[in-house]
């Protein structure tokens, strides 16, 4: 009887191999790559090659000093602007422990001036619009000591605010100096919905600003300090502008020297349309 249980212990193995890796079976299926990034919905399973569907992630993995005006290279790769006339500075670290790659950005000691990391791919093609788009974005950081001489934007403006030093057409999470808690804005040629967020930043932690949609139009956003999740979600259906816009993450100063800790972006958007 020992072929017979040799038999069973076989087919036993096969079952299981076909459970745990069901391409073998010639199914496509979308588990056979799952990503998890910080930020996106938890446990999304994604298939990197449905056409319908575009998924990035920058870590930032860079040394030494990072030159404004370029990129990484590539159309989907980060570019860098001194914005409103900033007199500042990009710096990149690649080996920081638990940490794949750190931006540092400094935008100089004049008020209001700053610093932008964005991604003019979006802008350019019209890939992105965030009124008819079914999308889940991240931007993660840090600020320095000096966190009341400074501000952030993390989330998405037009292509043509970001060359004309303007904040008039976008989505983002911001805190200010002038701010006590994040905020959480939507704004259409100049017009603004603002919601406060009810959490205040804390100097040295790592804040991730999420901003994504399920129903077009309507705009989330909810934030999280060193992995936990912070308040309650908030959501936003008025002043959503209408054009394509750019990722971006835009660092201003108070007047001070100042500088933010730029981690990681990622965004996944679907829906697309295929040909």
């Amino acid at each position: 009887m020992r072929w017979l249980y040799r038999v069973v212990i076989t087919l036993t193995l096969l079952s299981t191999l076909l459970t745990v890796q069901p391409w073998i079976a010639g199914r496509r299926n979308a588990d056979i790559l799952t990503v998890h990034a910080s930020g996106i919905t938890s446990g999304d399973s994604v298939n990197p090659y449905e056409p319908s569907m575009f998924i990035l992630k920058e870590d930032f993995i860079l040394s030494g000093a990072v030159a404004f005006g370029g990129s990484f290279g590539g159309t989907t790769t980060p570019r860098f602007k001194e914005f409103n006339g900033s007199s500042g500075s990009l710096s990149g670290v690649d080996s920081t422990v638990g940490h794949p790659g750190i931006l540092t950005t400094n935008p100089g000691t004049t008020s209001g001036r700053g610093v932008i990391i964005y991604y003019d791919y979006f802008g350019n093609v019209g890939a992105f619009n965030m009124a008819g788009s079914t999308f889940s974005s991240y931007w993660i950081w840090a600020f320095d000591a000096s966190i009341t001489n400074q501000g952030a934007y993390a989330g998405f403006l037009s292509s043509g605010d970001i060359s004309g030093g303007t904040l008039n057409n976008g989505c983002w999470v911001r805190r200010l100096a002038t701010d006590t808690n994040f905020q959480c804005v939507c704004i259409s040629g100049g017009t603004a919905t603002t919601t406060d967020y009810g959490s205040p930043p804390v100097a040295d932690r790592y804040y991730r600003a999420v901003v994504n949609s399920t129903t077009a139009g309507t705009i989330k956003f909810r934030v999280y300090e060193d992995g936990v999740v912070l308040g309650s979600e908030i959501s936003i259906s008025t002043n959503v502008p209408t054009g394509a816009l750019v990722p971006m993450f835009l660092h201003i100063s108070n007047g001070n020297s100042v500088t933010v800790k730029v981690d990681a972006f990622g965004i996944k958007q679907t829906g697309i349309t295929t040909r």
